[in-house]
């Protein structure tokens, strides 16, 4: 095989890494790789380990050189500090000869008995699809937060958040409202719904109404007076 392959404007979430491959193993992980609509870039560097995004390496274990050894000993070091799991695979064609650190092994993904194009495709759609179900789930933290943070800042500005404008802001149902509630509840920001007034107010700890309290938000248009030094209370 060539020392580098690369398809052009590869991208990480559907790039595949092939590192020092056979002639045979590259052509199934290229056949796997079409049919899952994924790229391959192949080499024979270390280096490229390093430098290429990839969601999954395919590596076949070799005898390295000094070199090629302490780059590939530094890409296991610096997947095992700085990547996450369930973001990134490896998968060996055979099992290495040398043992690999300890925390490396989470990212390893058990070989197939019998390494084909087919169980090679399957390997590339389960790590694709970890991939995905796991920014999902930080996309949906992330919108969550966001959302928390909002409410928060309405309700310490205005005293009172209204369904209404929280649905039209975020486009999201009233169970999602209720559950942000609850999370809000469980961190200690004490709020509930006010019937009377028709929407969710913050409370203090011993259950006042922070918009209740003397002088918490004075009407913008009547502003709290200073009292004159010159006059008698």
């Amino acid at each position: 095989m060539a020392e580098r392959e690369w398809p052009e404007g590869h991208a990480w979430d559907d790039t595949v890494i092939g590192y020092n491959l056979a002639a045979e193993q590259l052509a199934m992980l290229r056949q796997a790789a079409a049919a899952a609509g994924v790229q391959v870039c192949a080499t024979e560097s270390a280096v490229d380990l390093l430098a290429v995004p990839a969601f999954l390496a395919v590596i076949r274990p070799v005898r390295l050189g000094l070199i090629e050894k302490e780059t590939f000993a530094d890409w296991v070091d610096m997947t095992v500090r700085y990547v996450e799991p369930r973001r990134f695979g490896v998968l060996f064609t055979h099992p290495p000869a040398e043992e690999l650190p300890r925390g490396f092994a989470k990212f390893v993904t058990r070989t197939p008995e019998h390494l084909d194009a087919e169980s090679l495709k399957l390997k590339i759609l389960h790590q694709r699809m970890a991939m995905r179900r796991h920014d999902r789930h930080l996309q949906g933290l992330e919108r969550r937060l966001f959302r928390l943070l909002h409410i928060l800042k309405v309700l310490r500005a205005r005293g009172i958040l209204y369904p209404a404008d929280y649905h039209r802001e975020f486009r999201a149902s009233r169970r999602t409202l209720q559950r942000d509630m609850a999370v809000l509840n469980a961190l200690n920001e004490l709020v509930e719904y006010d019937k009377d007034q028709r929407g969710y107010v913050l409370l203090d700890a011993s259950g006042l109404n922070f918009g209740d309290l003397p002088g918490a938000f004075p009407p913008p248009d009547r502003p709290r007076r200073r009292p004159d030094p010159g006059r008698g209370e």
